[in-house]
């Protein structure tokens, strides 16, 4: 009788642990309607979490859209619905970063385009217009020069000229920009670019179109490039943790016939949007791509903070293609020490 009431304690002390942390979704709430192009807050409480949440927009029990992947855990979030969510029912789900052992989901509510109707300019006003000057239109209709991959990312940037919205939405979409298209990112016009990463989703390959644009009907920017099937980093995950000294797994899938290099990148590379920065560390050379998997062993000097992964030929101090189906850095994810 003694040890059954000791593991019943034990089971008890174990299952209120695990259960401390908590999230509470306050906002948007059941029944809401949420409008196309207008701007809310998300909103909730917590108990017991750590660190840092993610957002997500969920649909029929599915990851729609990531509203954010990385934000303070002050219960509040501002979020512009894009107009290219389609209309129907959602929830917002906010989880616990690191560990995700805390999650919380709000009521079902409803996304609707409703009536938005843009104000006439002003007389003499300069006609509002978008240009995107990367990736660049090419003066030859044969001939593309910028070149993306799926999974990859890319550094979107445009000018403005005369009154602007307050975001606008970034899609791909075919040649033409026809079509509701892909959501990328939503942005400020001001900004003048922003860093979008292409879904892993898109199985389309050849001439697609970059669209920076408002609400239909408001003027947009529209620019082609080539796309193209890469060796996409599937694991480590968002969310991962790893140790230095520790042995870890990095998996990726696409396409083969050449060696490649395995390459640690920080966290700042990748938001400077360059490849083999100067503190960068290969951690495998001359892999098959074909692969599709390298066990390594992660340096044991790492400095904690947070990292990515990517495949790559490096010549002297300067990585390159491998091929043009080169790899794309991996999602972000944590270094922490033991």
């Amino acid at each position: 009788m003694r040890k059954i009431g000791l593991s019943v304690l034990i089971f008890a002390a174990v299952t209120a642990a695990a259960s401390a942390a908590t999230i509470t979704v306050t906002s948007p709430r059941a029944g809401d309607v949420l409008c196309q192009g207008r701007a809310y807050q998300v909103r909730w409480t917590s108990s017991g979490v750590t660190g840092r949440v993610m957002v997500r927009l969920m649909q029929a029990g599915v990851v729609h859209s990531y509203l954010s992947w990385d934000t303070e855990n002050d219960g509040l979030f501002d979020y512009t619905v894009p107009n290219t969510v389609r209309e129907g029912e959602y929830i917002v789900a906010v989880l616990s970063r690191d560990d995700r052992s805390a999650s919380g989901q709000s009521g079902s509510f409803r996304i609707s385009s409703c009536l938005v109707t843009a104000a006439p300019p002003p007389p003499m006003e300069i006609m509002p217009q978008i240009t995107i000057t990367s990736p660049s239109r090419p003066t030859q209709a044969d001939f593309i020069g910028f070149y993306g991959y799926v999974g990859g990312y890319m550094k979107i940037q445009w000018t403005t000229r005369g009154r602007m919205p307050s975001i606008v939405n970034i899609t791909l979409h075919p040649v033409d920009c026809s079509g509701d298209g892909i959501y990328l990112s939503t942005a400020n016009p001001s900004a003048g670019e922003q860093l979008v990463r292409i879904p892993t989703m898109v199985t389309s390959e050849g001439l697609q179109s970059i669209r920076v644009g408002a609400f239909p009907g408001a003027p947009f920017g529209c620019s082609r490039f080539n796309l193209y099937n890469a060796l996409i980093v599937t694991e480590p995950r968002l969310g991962s943790v790893w140790h230095p000294g520790e042995s870890v797994a990095v998996r990726w899938r696409g396409p083969g016939g050449f060696n490649t290099h395995l390459i640690l990148a920080s966290e700042g590379s990748i938001r400077r949007f360059r490849f083999f920065d100067s503190s960068d560390r290969i951690l495998a050379e001359s892999i098959p791509a074909s692969d599709g998997t390298r066990r390594i062993t992660l340096p044991a000097d790492l400095a904690p903070g947070r990292y990515a992964v990517y495949l790559a030929c490096v010549v002297g101090s300067a990585a390159h293609l491998c091929a043009v189906r080169d790899g794309t850095f991996s999602e972000i994810f944590q270094v922490v020490a033991r």
